[in-house]
């Protein structure tokens, strides 16, 4: 039987359009994405770089945001990391570190000066009303011969209160506090160990708080 060349042609078109439709969707799984649940996807940072420059001007706002953390469920799947590594601190080539008082040097790992010195750029650059100082003499075991070093003075200012917060934390504790504030809901170390930033507030409590 000959079918007429209109319904031919109409076949033809649906055969298209069929195979065009099938085709994007197979070549581009990610158009499936208008469905995607965030709330489903818990690793998802817990807010944009537009929020977070906004939710550090003030003592009450830093205060909100550990609250609804801790409130938070628990993350799962986290990733163990290279479990075959001793747990240590970081170690790298030596490095000297240069008193900003003395003037005198102390070798320490050269990615432990680093990251004191990326650090202080990165909460500098911090918009908005908070601001953070990180003062390195207590490094130099030139002007503190009695202290181990690898610590440094963290110092919180809050435009709302007049004294500023300041603790003593160890130099590798900026690698957290870096990812808290650049909106990081999971850390990860350097051996890619994950953990949940819900499990560190009551050290952010302290750092940022005073509590």
């Amino acid at each position: 039987m000959r079918l007429a060349p209109s319904i031919l042609l109409g076949l033809v078109i649906a055969s298209i359009s069929y195979s065009c439709e099938k085709g994007s969707n197979d070549a581009n799984p990610g158009t499936k994405s208008r469905n995607y649940d965030r709330k489903k996807d818990e690793k998802q940072p817990y807010k944009t770089k537009t929020e977070i420059e906004r939710e550090y001007r003030s003592y009450s706002e830093m205060e909100s945001l550990l609250d609804s953390i801790a409130k938070s469920p628990p993350l799962t799947d986290l990733k163990p990391g290279a479990m075959c590594y001793a747990a240590g601190p970081a170690k790298g080539q030596p490095g000297n570190f240069t008193c900003p008082i003395c003037h005198k040097v102390t070798k320490y790992p050269s990615d432990l000066i680093q990251l004191v010195e990326s650090s202080k750029r990165k909460f500098s650059a911090i918009k908005g009303g908070m601001k953070i100082i990180i003062k390195e003499e207590s490094l130099c075991l030139h002007c503190n011969p009695d202290k181990k070093g690898d610590t440094v003075k963290f110092i919180v200012y809050y435009p709302e209160r007049k004294d500023s917060l300041e603790n003593t934390i160890h130099v590798y504790q900026l690698n957290i506090i870096s990812q808290f504030l650049a909106g990081n809901r999971v850390y990860k170390d350097k051996m890619d160990f994950e953990s949940d930033m819900k499990t560190h507030v009551s050290e952010f409590r302290k750092i940022f708080l005073g509590k």
